[in-house]
């Protein structure tokens, strides 16, 4: 009596391990494969063309219209739900240095009494902090593309591949340089229900047929540190202006 009590549960357990896995699946507590569509509308509101217009850029008091979408969170944060966790931490780590350089400007304007917002300490290389500002870090732009093709999405390893080709006109400072082409391989994952952008790898061909190959997170880790040295060398400023009185001397 005793050994058939035990058959019977251990045959008890054995429909409880089919039943339950099936009852979970009919819950809909088992996620789905997400559908491929939530992947191509992630790409297509990232690589949109950026069209906020009359944005202040951090550092600056004046709208500035700018062609890609720059390095701040009024352009960033309302596309970055379309990244995956781990990007949109690289993303805020990005922002977060950005106002860490901006905090230390400003404490050091406020030690000299200067309250112009667009100031920028002597001796501080502005281009390299603007050249980071002024670019897509997103998606790699510098310039909006002329033309662009996506291509279809390749299942591969249980994430999505889609291909973007751009070409675009590149301009010098007071003129045109000629043609480039951008190659984007964009990496989606499953997150929460939804194929969301993991990671892009982008090479360029400027318009001297010079190639170069980065990726997103690349990007965002330079901003950071661009952005880190920039703050580093701003507090070793002295927060006061030294004047020296001049030597008398005879005539």
């Amino acid at each position: 009596m005793v050994k058939r009590l035990a058959s019977m549960s251990r045959l008890g357990r054995s429909i409880w391990a089919l039943f339950v896995p099936l009852t979970v699946m009919a819950a809909g507590l088992v996620n789905p494969t997400p559908a491929v569509t939530d992947g191509i509308e992630a790409i297509n509101r990232v690589f949109a063309q950026f069209s906020m217009l009359n944005i202040v850029l951090p550092l600056s008091d004046q709208p500035v219209h700018t062609s890609v979408r720059p390095l701040c969170a009024a352009a960033i944060e309302p596309v970055e739900g379309n990244f995956s966790v781990k990007q949109q931490k690289n993303i805020d780590a990005a922002l977060h240095a950005l106002n860490n350089l901006i905090d230390a400007r400003d404490r050091l304007a406020k030690a000299l009494g200067i309250q112009e917002k667009w100031w920028w300490p002597t001796g501080i290389d502005r281009l390299k902090i603007d050249a980071v500002l002024t670019q897509d870090v997103l998606t790699g732009r510098t310039e909006n593309p002329t033309e662009m093709s996506i291509s279809s999405p390749d299942l591969v390893n249980k994430h999505l591949e889609i291909a973007i080709q751009e070409d675009y006109t590149e301009y010098g400072q007071d003129r045109v340089l000629g043609q480039g082409h951008r190659a984007s391989m964009i990496t989606l994952i499953p997150e929460k229900n939804s194929w969301v952008i993991d990671e892009i790898t982008t090479t360029t061909t400027d318009a001297r047929g010079d190639t170069t190959t980065e990726t997103l997170s690349h990007r965002l880790r330079e901003a950071v540190k661009r952005f880190h040295i920039a703050k580093e060398e701003i507090e070793r400023l002295p927060e006061r202006v030294e004047i020296r009185k001049g030597i008398k001397t005879d005539d």
